[in-house]
């Protein structure tokens, strides 16, 4: 009996560790709670295909904003955390891929955090790091999608930013209603789709159209595109966005 009980014992205690310290190549068991040393927070990637942070009271804290999308979470060997959908396309990832990540921690102050071999922090689902927001107001999914790429059918979040893969530039759909391209370092507006008081939301269609439309539905920016065969759009690293399709080919871009 005492060797069943030191058994378990031992199970649990390797379960324990687990959850406060994720290591590269986890994937992630859904509806299963990842605790913090303290036990006063836990992560869970839910069966809805949300990944949540909750406190002791099952109060949400933060979200990967991924319901109904969400199929598989995987902390990558590449040091990014990324949720695929069914059709395994990302709809969430912190974009840390190749910054010698070492672990994810659900912290003690309920803090879900990506550090370096060296204990500096990459992402954080409470403030981030490197100047950039990662969603401090506990809701938000913010940071970048596939290193700056987001993909048809994506919907867009006021407040919410899509980073190049070298952070120096963002799309954001803001609260004023214009979808807006930024550079990091001085906030300079790069593009916008000059729909300020009248963008209710923003779309990026299946039909491969990225549209802003107003409080009755009408569009009230268009790129005027649709095709099959588009794939992507990305924020790229010299702060043009882009539209391809799946041959790689350019089919719409802010810079002319």
């Amino acid at each position: 009996m005492r060797k069943h009980l030191l058994a378990m014992f031992g199970l649990l205690a390797g379960i324990s560790l687990m959850a406060q310290n994720i290591t590269l190549g986890t994937h992630l068991v859904k509806d299963r709670r990842y605790y913090s040393q303290n036990d006063q927070h836990f992560l869970i990637f839910q069966n809805d295909g949300n990944l949540v942070v909750y406190n002791n009271q099952n109060q949400p804290e933060w979200s990967s904003k991924t319901p109904g999308e969400g199929s598989r979470a995987i902390f990558q060997e590449d040091g990014n955390f990324v949720i695929y959908n069914s059709s395994n396309r990302p709809v969430f990832s912190t974009n840390t891929t190749n910054k010698n990540a070492a672990n994810l921690e659900m912290q003690d102050d309920g803090n879900l955090v990506i550090y370096n071999r060296r204990r500096n922090a990459l992402w954080s689902s409470k403030g981030g790091s490197n100047g950039n927001n990662f969603g401090g107001n506990g809701g938000s999914n913010t940071g970048s999608y596939n290193n700056g790429n987001i993909y048809k059918g994506f919907r867009f979040v006021k407040g919410q930013k899509i980073f190049s893969e070298n952070y120096n530039y963002y799309l954001i759909f803001q609260t004023d209603g214009n979808l807006v391209m930024y550079s990091n370092g001085n906030k300079k507006d790069i593009w916008s789709s000059a729909t300020a008081g009248s963008g209710r939301s923003a779309i990026f269609q299946e039909d491969g159209n990225l549209v802003v439309y107003d409080s009755s539905h009408k569009p009230v920016y268009s790129t005027g595109i649709s095709s099959s065969n588009i794939e992507r759009l990305s924020i790229q690293n010299d702060g043009n966005i882009v539209i391809y399709n799946n041959n790689g080919s350019v089919v719409w871009a802010n810079k002319k």
